[in-house]
């Protein structure tokens, strides 16, 4: 058998021996759950991150969405304002059947009116109007188009 100072050196380093093994083990512990913790921090950093690009992407798209929608409005726009003048020309058109209807009938009040000799009638100054009218119309900016109309509406009346 051991002395007690035998016995009390054993026993101190078996302690010290069991102690040095707790405290390797804890050490170990701790490093992997420090190491898991870690694991668990990348997953969840990239997970964030996928989240993060999802989130971008659909905005992205949703911004996309809504450019096109402003394309097709801007385009919507750019129709409706070239159909604008259709409703205009329209008016034009019969404004002017109704004109070459009125100048019929004041010919044909003017026939039978005038006698030989006589000076400028009604329907002659109207033509002549008529005349300065298609002439400024012609210099506008919508002189083509309009020019068009009357030009439809007078052979409409012809043909009539």
């Amino acid at each position: 058998m051991l002395d007690p100072l035998s016995q009390f050196i054993y026993v101190r380093s078996s302690v010290e021996q069991e102690s040095m093994r707790s405290f390797q083990l804890l050490t170990q512990i701790v490093t992997s759950s420090l190491e898991q913790e870690r694991l668990r921090s990348r997953e969840a950093i990239a997970a964030e991150q996928t989240r993060a690009a999802q989130s971008i992407e659909q905005m992205r798209l949703h911004y996309q969405t809504l450019d096109q929608i402003r394309s097709q409005s801007d385009q919507r726009i750019e129709a409706i304002r070239a159909e604008a003048p259709a409703p205009a020309m329209a008016a034009i058109s019969n404004a002017v059947a109704e004109l070459a209807d009125r100048l019929d009938q004041l010919g044909e009040e003017d026939e039978n009116a005038v006698a030989p000799g006589e000076d400028a009638t009604d329907a002659e100054r109207i033509l002549a109007g008529v005349s300065r009218l298609v002439s400024t119309i012609a210099e506008s900016p919508l002189g083509e188009p309009i020019g068009r109309a009357i030009t439809a509406a007078l052979e409409r009346r012809a043909t009539a």
